[in-house]
């Protein structure tokens, strides 16, 4: 592989020595020289370092690529500001003399040991994993898992500042299970705060940036000034011999349990020395049960004998008995209502993508995990010590033009948002028997519109999130690296031209319009028209889902508790179909099929509201509905694809692979295979004759005419299509 044509922003293959064309990346001339590594540079022969990702007072952190197993890593270099400096142009590390060049050797070693010792816990789902650490250019580097996703002080400033006490407390358990292994091993943390928790686009919760060995030095040296992060760090940690253990730890969980729940940090902690003015969240307005409120109040005790000396003790004052059965039932797992990936279990997170989670009751009894009202927008993020330094009053530095993940998402895309994503599918016509039947007026009226309106409204596109549709010679899509700002595209790949300014999803496009919920606008639902003129909003409701049938628009109304509801295209007559919360939405002819919020089943309705009917007791995701059969995707079941009569006379499992991102196009079930790292698989309708399309990690697919287009993740999250059989594969944008 030439590495020389890839691109230092993304590491995908460039096409021209001009800004690359997945990420816009070209170089980055504010960085000061010679302080950072050039672009470029080879470390420990096979590590490619590329842009910067952020700095922190000890360290400088890079995106990296592994040239021998072809991925990105996060590269950490350790460069203490003010003991050590760099030639520009050079790539060694100049340490000055005397007690300071003594102060950064014991800094290396200390660095190094403490590479080691994280490396250890590779396997905890919870701990960043450390996959290589080395001296070079006389100093040492920690070779890291490159995250995709959003750190928790970035999704607390997306949910708008707070966040419920449930949810809070969910979110914080898997870091204090990540803690209870790392001082077993004789480690404290020591720098816990929300820009050190990562939640990452499968939704799990990871404690990064550990601090030992900034502690070690600064106990070696009282000539080092202290790094703290206000509000956060207790007041042992002000004093160079306070006493330190694992209640240093518990101190900064409850400080960023208290930020989650209130928006705001607690006063810091050498101030509440003299004067604790701290005040109880429920004093604040904060509807938190008296057991926990005590127990987040015992953490943040100033004096350290007050606190619990373990985070066992600390875990058993915080749950109790009710909550710690929703954290130990690993039978129930959920799944995001509408990207359809997995909930993290502990966090109910979802972000793969930006729609609200599903976030429902995990067995009778047992308390909800409170919604996710925000989903996380995915978009690459950095594994340093101050990615978003809300506590040190510093900005992060970052390249002019990140990387955007989809994501979130998704999720969050996960965001991430960035993160960021791109793409869904598309749903039509015929197929072999036995199942022409079903199909046989599909071409026709599939959703009761004619071919030339079904562009947008076919259920592989909206239930996915309806970011790219095609109608003629055009495609229409969400341009996620762009604001999710709608564009078109002539087939030929020619004419790309934005059409608005809005971050527009679930694109229908029917006859001379093109109609989506805007998210710039709250979710309301917009149109203008193919040229992009004459925009016009239709409601004033957060909407989801939309699809448009026969001159009505059909969506989840998230103002109205998630109802269903239909407006007239123009705007006029606006009603309420049911009284229950719904998902996955997907309109056939007078029939409105969907996931029923209440308990969870496969339920349809007539378009006037009557004819309420329970198919079947199943969790669907991503429902496909050809003819007088239903295809989805069964959380029930570990996401495996079921065909269900619309009658609810029968239903069975056609595949055994964890599914999501349905399609069903001619014959064939397109969908993304979770147990093969995001491939794109079909199978037949009957289940057999899987293959493999691409092995590309695919989001969003939707298939149009023979394409298959998706979000390649593998290149940044760019859109890309294939041929149905797999032997084409190109990107769009």
């Amino acid at each position: 592989m030439d590495y020389h044509n890839l691109c230092y922003g993304c590491f995908a293959n460039k096409e021209n020595q001009g800004p690359c064309t997945f990420c816009g990346y070209a170089s980055d001339s504010s960085l000061e020289a010679g302080l950072y590594l050039t672009p470029g540079t080879l470390l420990s022969g096979k590590y490619l370092v590329g842009r910067l990702l952020g700095q922190g007072g000890f360290g400088i952190t890079y995106l990296g690529w592994d040239t021998n197993l072809e991925i990105r890593i996060a590269i950490k270099e350790f460069f203490p500001q003010g003991l050590v400096s760099r030639v520009p142009g050079e790539n060694s590390v100049i340490s000055y003399t005397g007690e300071i060049k003594e102060q950064f050797s014991f800094g290396v070693e200390s660095f190094l040991r403490e590479s080691k010792t994280l490396a250890r816990f590779e396997h905890h789902p919870s701990i960043v994993t450390v996959r290589d650490y080395f001296e070079a250019n006389n100093t040492a580097y920690m070779v890291m898992s490159f995250i995709e996703g959003i750190t928790l002080l970035e999704y607390l400033n997306r949910s708008g500042g707070k966040i419920p006490v449930e949810q809070a407390i969910q979110i914080v358990l898997p870091v204090t299970d990540a803690l209870k292994e790392v001082h077993a091993a004789g480690i404290l943390h020591r720098d816990i705060s929300p820009d050190n928790i990562f939640i990452d686009k499968e939704g799990r919760v990871i404690l990064i940036d550990f601090g030992a060995a900034r502690q070690e030095m600064r106990e070696k040296s009282k000539s080092l000034s202290v790094v703290l992060k206000a509000g956060y760090a207790p007041e042992e940690q002000y004093r160079t011999k306070g006493k330190q253990g694992p209640w240093t730890d518990i101190y900064a969980v409850g400080a960023t349990l208290y930020r989650c729940i209130t928006g705001d940090k607690p006063p810091e902690a050498i101030d509440r020395l003299a004067e604790d003015d701290l005040v109880p969240p429920s004093q604040l307005g904060i509807a938190i049960e008296p057991d926990r409120e005590a127990a987040l109040l015992s953490a943040l005790a100033v004096k350290d004998s007050d606190r619990c000396q373990t985070v066992e003790e600390f875990q058993a004052e915080l749950l109790g008995d009710k909550t710690k059965a929703v954290t130990e039932d690993k039978a129930k797992q959920r799944y995001c209502g509408y990207c359809g990936e997995k909930l993290d279990l502990k966090t109910q997170l979802c972000i793969s993508c930006r729609f609200n989670a599903q976030q429902a009751s995990i067995s009778s009894g047992k308390p909800e995990i409170a919604p996710v009202e925000e989903h996380i927008e995915m978009r690459e993020t950095v594994l340093n010590e101050a990615e978003c330094n809300e506590e040190i009053g510093s900005e992060p530095v970052r390249s002019n033009k990140p990387v955007k993940v989809l994501s979130f998402i998704a999720l969050l895309g996960l965001v991430v948002l960035g993160w960021h994503f791109i793409i869904d599918s598309l749903y039509e016509e015929t197929m072999d028997s036995p199942y022409e039947e079903a199909f046989e007026d599909l071409q026709e009226n599939a959703l009761g519109n004619t071919v030339i309106n079904m562009a947008g409204n076919t259920v592989g596109n909206t239930v996915n999130g309806g970011l790219v549709a095609k109608q003629g010679d055009w495609i229409y899509y969400s341009n996620l690296q762009d604001n999710g700002y709608l564009y078109k595209k002539s087939s030929d790949g020619n004419n790309k031209t934005r059409l608005n300014s809005d971050d527009s999803w679930f694109l229908n496009v029917a006859g001379d319009w093109i109609y989506y919920s805007n998210r710039s606008d709250g979710g309301k639902i917009y149109r203008i028209s193919l040229d992009g003129g004459s925009r016009m909003k239709i409601n004033n409701d957060e909407s989801w889902s939309v699809k448009v049938v026969d001159g009505w628009i059909y969506y989840l109304n998230y103002n109205s508790g998630k109802r269903l509801y239909k407006i007239k295209t123009d705007g006029s007559e606006q009603k309420r179909i049911n009284d229950h919360e719904s998902w996955s939405l997907n309109v056939v002819g007078e029939w409105l099929y969907y996931r029923n919020g209440r308990d969870n089943s496969l339920d349809k309705i007539r378009n006037d509201g009557s004819g309420h009917t329970q198919i079947n007791s199943d969790e669907p995701w991503a429902i496909n509905v050809a003819g007088d059969w239903i295809y989805y995707s069964n959380n029930n079941d570990n996401r495996r694809i079921y065909r269900a009569r619309t009658d609810g006379s029968f239903r069975e499992p056609i595949n055994n692979d964890r599914s999501v991102y349905l399609n069903v196009s001619e014959g064939w079930i397109y969908y993304r295979n979770i147990d093969d790292g995001g491939s794109i698989y079909k199978i037949k309708l009957d289940g057999s004759g899987r293959s493999k399309v691409n092995a590309s990690n695919s989001r969003f697919l939707n298939v149009i005419d023979e394409w298959v287009y998706f979000q390649n993740d593998d290149a940044g999250g760019q859109l890309y299509k294939t041929l149905a059989d797999g032997s084409v594969t190109r990107r769009i944008n």
